[in-house]
């Protein structure tokens, strides 16, 4: 099996990633090595999450793609609220992110 993944969506992870990474930096401190080390292991993992999961680009396999991006984007959301500036909203959107991901993960084992 072979995986064609068009450059597009990965510029565009790798563009939040980055500037992510670049908002959150002067405030990191001691932290900038391993929150850049997570930073790359969640942009992998989104990328990989836009790999079909099975060759005949079914519902399941666009599922596993957005799962990767609501993950991506709950975790930003959790380093902007916890190193960048608290916001009273934050909490909602992690949570709705991450369980919208999970979800997400049992449809596309299910479909």
């Amino acid at each position: 099996m072979s995986f064609r993944f068009p450059p597009w969506p990965a510029a565009l992870l790798l563009a939040f990633a980055a500037t992510l990474f670049g908002v959150l930096y002067p405030r990191l401190g001691r932290m900038k090595v391993p929150v850049f080390i997570y930073s790359l292991v969640m942009l992998v993992m989104a990328a990989a999450g836009r790999l079909p999961i099975r060759p005949n680009q079914d519902p399941g396999s666009a599922h596993g793609r957005g799962r990767a991006v609501l993950f991506m984007l709950s975790d930003g959301v959790l380093a902007v609220n916890r190193f960048r500036k608290p916001f009273r909203s934050a909490q909602a959107l992690i949570l709705s992110a991450y369980f919208a991901a999970q979800g997400l993960i049992a449809l596309s084992v299910c479909l």
